[in-house]
């Protein structure tokens, strides 16, 4: 078996391990700090093993861990005390939702999950002890749902949730509490927010358009834009803050750009190995992220130096393909068996950008279907 580095898009730590979803496929994984081991959890049942991006958020809820669908077609719970896991099945949103069930991320606030869409124009509210699905917010605006992003990444504090608007200079403040939603329109008309968080009174917003983030002060409504100068603007970029800094980090060119709080002196620098940036965290004055394409971590301090963690998270030995495969059928992408193992059209697309269109694959182990899909 090829063993894949591992990445992921969120994670949640407990003790000293690190608990996560895998990107690159069907997997619930937990990395221990201490002794760099890895264990594969489960597969997440009923869904399709070699989907990418199957979650893109996980919550903590009371002794478990809450898989936020994004290419999933359920909402998954694992109990970490007894091994349990369930699901609660997304129930048909309607035709605004283009592909299911595809929200971008999730908030536990007390027993409910709120699910806020990614090109689905709406937020969800699920009660985790019951199931049950309410929608409680959807825009009156239409946008054409298979090129255009609604939703950003949220920032939350307390019972509020401050969500971007990709396709119109907009956030919504959602409050948990009484399920309420407010739009404001924050910086220059152009700007189209893809990511936020919140640093005390201030909330930063990078414009997906340049890459430029928008600092917003809620106590006096006032606002800034600051440039970061990429070479790449618009390439989706990560915001992360500390104490005395903000970093924006770009996800594909291998550019950051780091800020003085205090003096708002900006330090660009270059990642040489130009990582897919998966994953990015602030703690204590460093930036730690994970590349998405080998797994390895690494930090970026202040003075803008790299560091290697010497952090690997690759498929455990013990695991054979055989046993990943035991008891999946394929369902939704009409998969197809192979000579040893099912093989679907998206595990096939996903071997064939890895290797440059070289794919193990042939005319006798996969059949004439798959065949013509890959040689048209």
């Amino acid at each position: 078996m090829n063993r894949y580095g591992l990445s992921f898009n969120s994670c949640v730590k407990l003790g000293d391990d690190i608990w996560f979803s895998a990107t690159n496929y069907n997997g619930l994984y937990r990395y221990n700090l201490k002794d760099t081991s890895i264990e594969r959890v489960v597969t997440f049942p009923n869904e399709e093993m070699w989907q990418m991006g199957l979650h893109n958020t996980i919550c903590l809820y009371h002794d478990s861990i809450v898989f936020v669908p994004h290419w999933a077609e359920r909402v998954s719970i694992y109990n970490t005390k007894n091994g349990l896991l369930r699901q609660i099945e997304v129930p048909d949103l309607g035709s605004r939702v283009c592909s299911a069930p595809d929200f971008l991320c999730g908030v536990v606030y007390h027993e409910m999950l709120y699910m806020v869409g990614y090109k689905y124009s709406g937020i969800v509210k699920v009660d985790l002890k019951t199931g049950e699905f309410r929608t409680i917010y959807e825009a009156d605006e239409w946008i054409n749902i298979f090129v255009e992003e609604y939703f950003g990444e949220v920032a939350v504090e307390d019972n509020y949730m401050y969500i971007p608007c990709q396709f119109q200079n907009s956030i919504l403040i959602l409050d948990m509490k009484h399920d309420t939603a407010e739009k404001k329109s924050i910086g220059k008309d152009s700007n189209r927010y893809c990511r936020i968080v919140k640093d005390g009174k201030n909330v930063y917003l990078i414009d997906k358009n340049t890459s430029n983030f928008i600092t917003w002060n809620v106590d006096d409504d006032s606002w800034r834009e600051t440039e970061v100068q990429f070479k790449n603007p618009g390439t989706n970029a990560y915001i992360n803050y500390s104490k005395e800094h903000i970093w924006v980090i770009s996800v594909l060119s291998g550019e950051v750009c780091i800020i003085d709080k205090g003096t708002g002196k900006r330090r660009n620098i270059f990642l040489n190995n130009k990582p897919v940036v998966e994953y990015a965290f602030s703690r204590s004055e460093r930036v730690y992220f994970v590349d998405g394409y080998t797994g390895n971590w690494y930090f970026i301090d202040n003075q803008g130096v790299i560091i290697d963690l010497n952090i690997k998270m690759i498929e455990p030995d013990n695991i054979r393909m055989e046993d990943i495969w035991q008891g999946f059928s394929p369902s939704r992408f009409d998969g197809v068996v192979g000579e040893r193992s099912p093989y679907t059209l998206q595990y096939l697309i996903f071997h064939a950008r890895e290797k440059g269109m070289e794919t193990e694959c042939n005319k006798s182990n996969v059949g004439n279907t798959v065949w013509n899909f890959l040689n048209p």
